[in-house]
């Protein structure tokens, strides 16, 4: 069972954005019995006149949040299931406009037409009326916990690691030239699910996400993250703890929060050419 999910959306074109691409990251997070979903958006060229919505698909159901700014804008749902989700940034009209979206999971589930769409926002009714949701219970009835199937299932977060891995070796083995961050998109979200953030890196950068991977043998991590500057996608970030003299080399950059130092590498999300950290 998911506790979180990370959606990215983006738009190709330069339609609805201020200048270069539209992208965001929608994330679901389980809390105390029902879902947080937070948008960010970035690049959007907002309208004082327009109207935005944010569609949250889960197993089918939809549920609608008026965008007021698109800053960690919040909004829940009643449920704890994610395990098909997605997300639909809606700009309203006759007909409604789709204007990025992307989903996890089954995405014919998760499908929606332009008539339901249009019904969806004219409703009154919100996604508390439209649906219940129902948990799956995490521990046997007999309040016995499997702790050999807990381990298997840490083991097998590790495998979003392997796919991420076979993703960038991919994009270099076949030279291809196009958008690194669109081309290993999926497996980027999936590591981001399966791993626990890492909040000393997403505290010293404001637009940002990292999460912390333990290596399965031994006492030592490391930190992917993704560093966005000017709202726009521009690091993938691999980090490695140590002090300012554990290592010398010219890709690497040393950063220093809170008296925690990591050598951070660098990988620039567009081309995916390694490059240096500029802050």
């Amino acid at each position: 069972m998911y506790n979180r999910r990370v959606v990215v959306f983006s738009r190709q074109d330069q339609a609805y954005a201020r200048y270069g691409s539209l992208c965001g990251v929608a994330s679901f997070v389980v809390k105390e019995g029902k879902t947080e979903v937070s948008v960010l958006a970035s690049n959007l060229d907002f309208q004082p006149t327009q109207e935005w919505w944010g569609i949250a698909m889960v197993d089918g159901v939809a549920y609608k949040s008026k965008l007021d700014h698109f800053n960690n804008f919040c909004f829940d749902l009643p449920t704890t299931n994610l395990y098909n989700v997605a997300f639909l940034l809606v700009l309203a009209g006759n007909p409604p406009v789709v204007v990025a979206q992307n989903y996890l999971g089954n995405g014919k589930i998760n499908a929606i037409g332009s008539a339901q769409l249009q019904q969806l926002l004219a409703s009154d009714l919100s996604g508390y009326e439209q649906f219940v949701a129902a948990t799956n219970n995490f521990y046997p009835q007999d309040g016995q916990v499997d702790v050999a199937k807990l381990k298997e299932k840490s083991r097998q977060k590790y495998l979003a690691l392997q796919d991420y891995s076979s993703a960038f070796e991919k994009y270099y083995a076949t030279g291809r030239g196009d958008n690194y961050l669109q081309s290993v998109q999926s497996q980027l979200h999936q590591l981001f699910e399966s791993f626990p953030p890492y909040y000393p890196l997403i505290n010293k950068y404001e637009q940002s996400y990292f999460v912390r991977i333990d290596f399965p043998k031994g006492e030592g991590f490391f930190v992917v993250g993704l560093l966005c500057k000017d709202k726009q996608p521009r690091y993938i970030c691999y980090a490695l703890p140590g002090d300012s003299q554990s290592l010398c080399d010219k890709d690497f950059t040393f950063v220093e929060k809170d008296g925690k130092g990591f050598w951070m590498l660098c990988q620039d999300a567009q081309n995916g050419q390694i490059t240096t950290l500029k802050w």
